[in-house]
């Protein structure tokens, strides 16, 4: 049976074939193109999803007090509320997890493990952010991606394609080794959901669970006209 490395040179060899009958100055220009497309739209994302509080809600049916006889959550909105947290998010996390580590290691000779671990670590601190105040995690969250693009820019060769591909197939040998971290940073995201429901449930949910950034952009945002 093929390895994860062996798989996934076997995908991108006819891409490094053509590649290599390119000139090199137009296949550095070609790499710079992709590589500044696929970072403007994996930043953008980024950090407005990750430094969410709630990137998932759980609807209550009203604020909830200890001494209402009526309190009740339904049924389906508990189970989509754990499909969501035990299946969606760690999908949406490895990507955020995956795409910051590919990164890193394109632009970084540091360590496949050290360069993981940053990239857990980065995650697992914005969304700890988040919770207590989405204003930091923004900041937090934008933090890397600046970062990332400084040094594309200060040192564009860095992003060769043979660079890519080897330490792609190198992350992709010894990613059962970063099984026990990423199930904590789960772990983590589960344990701060459900201290923050248990908040609502004894003190109510407040009138708007929006950061101040939300309601500034909300402010400011066209209005639209009714017909």
């Amino acid at each position: 049976m093929a390895t994860p490395a062996q798989l996934l040179a076997s995908i991108l060899l006819p891409l490094q074939q053509a590649a290599n009958s390119m000139d090199p100055l137009e296949m550095r220009a070609l790499i710079t193109i992709c590589a500044i497309t696929l970072y403007a739209i994996f930043a953008g994302s980024f950090y407005e999803t990750l430094s969410k509080r709630a990137i998932f809600r759980l609807q209550m049916p009203k604020p909830l007090l200890f001494g209402q006889e009526d309190i009740h959550i339904g049924l389906r909105d508990i189970i989509v509320f754990i499909f969501e947290y035990t299946i969606i998010f760690p999908l949406i996390t490895l990507i955020w997890v995956s795409a910051l580590t590919i990164f890193l290691l394109a632009l970084s000779s540091a360590p496949v493990a050290d360069v993981a671990i940053l990239s857990l670590s980065i995650v697992a601190a914005t969304r700890i952010c988040a919770y207590y105040d989405e204003q930091i995690a923004v900041d937090v969250a934008k933090l890397l991606p600046i970062a990332l693009l400084a040094l594309v820019v200060a040192d564009p060769g860095s992003l060769s394609q043979n660079i890519i591909i080897e330490r792609s197939s190198e992350l992709l040998a010894s990613a059962n080794r970063f099984f026990t971290v990423f199930a904590f940073l789960i772990a983590m995201e589960w344990s701060l959901r459900l201290l923050l429901e248990a908040k609502y449930i004894i003190f109510g949910k407040p009138e708007s669970d929006d950061s101040e950034l939300d309601k500034l952009l909300a402010h400011y945002s066209p209005k639209k006209k009714k017909k």
